[in-house]
């Protein structure tokens, strides 16, 4: 149906300007001069309005999708901060199952709407159990977490390797950060 109206959108554009040109061509040049300011001063308001409106609804619709962006990433690092701080270890065999199911047939399937594309590449390369173990630590999960932030649109200016991780005051941080031979406070 869009295709539609823009294809008589841009007939009638066409029309319009061969009507405007047999006109400007049989006009005196003041007449010419100020059809041509006339029509140039509605295009402009005509375009300016349309390029408002399409910026609106981008922002809309960005809008939008920042809510569902939440909820999922929400999700995503509600899970993975409960099985990084133990919480699930110490659940019986089959609270863990259902933990589990409950992220497995949900979050995953909702990363792949709603996430960005670094935050999705970070993600399964978190979850590839082929990848290297650097990928897969808990480094690897707060560069998740930053990309989250960044799509989310912080900027995360200030934040070092291990800060997100120190909020949660995960013990190893330190010694994972030494390891990989990133800047420690100590």
């Amino acid at each position: 149906m869009s295709s539609i109206i823009r294809a008589f959108g841009g007939l009638a554009f066409l029309g319009l300007l061969l009507a405007l040109w047999f006109v400007l061509s049989s006009a005196t040049p003041q007449v010419a001069s100020a059809v041509i300011a006339a029509v140039a001063t509605v295009l402009v308001a005509v375009f300016g309005a349309l390029a408002t409106r399409q910026r609106e609804h981008e922002r809309d619709v960005q809008q939008a999708q920042r809510k569902q962006k939440i909820e999922v990433y929400q999700e995503f690092l509600d899970y993975w901060f409960k099985a990084m701080r133990g919480s699930r270890d110490k659940l019986s065999d089959a609270a863990k199952k259902k933990f589990d199911d409950q992220y497995y047939t949900t979050v995953p399937k909702q990363l792949v709407t709603w996430a960005s594309e670094p935050v999705l590449v970070q993600v399964a390369d978190f979850m590839d159990q082929t990848a290297p173990k650097h990928k897969r630590d808990l480094l690897a999960l707060e560069e998740i977490v930053l990309s989250i932030r960044s799509d989310l649109g912080y900027r995360n200016e200030g934040l070092r390797q291990g800060d997100i991780l120190r909020v949660f005051n995960q013990q190893g941080v330190e010694q994972l950060l030494r390891e990989r031979n990133y800047p420690t406070e100590s």
